[in-house]
């Protein structure tokens, strides 16, 4: 996942308790504080509309975000 200045990140930690959400420590994945990739709110970006790159989340994060997707959409 590349993270975006138009992607779906919350500073406001309290999203990170809701189902599904992964929660993002200060510095992880260059972000500036601790923030929450909100997983409800997933929708296509074309790629022209993505200004600059921000960081990148390990492997290991991204498998749960997938896995926070496949909980909120009742993925098996």
């Amino acid at each position: 996942m590349i993270i975006s200045n138009i992607g779906k990140l919350r500073l406001r930690v309290k999203f990170g308790e809701l189902p599904g959400n992964v929660v993002l420590q200060k510095s992880e994945a260059n972000m500036p504080r601790k923030c929450v990739v909100n997983v409800t709110q997933v929708k296509p970006v074309d790629k022209q509309s993505l200004r600059e790159k921000i960081g990148t989340l390990s492997g290991e994060r991204m498998a749960e975000v997938y896995d926070g997707i496949k909980l909120v959409m009742s993925i098996p």
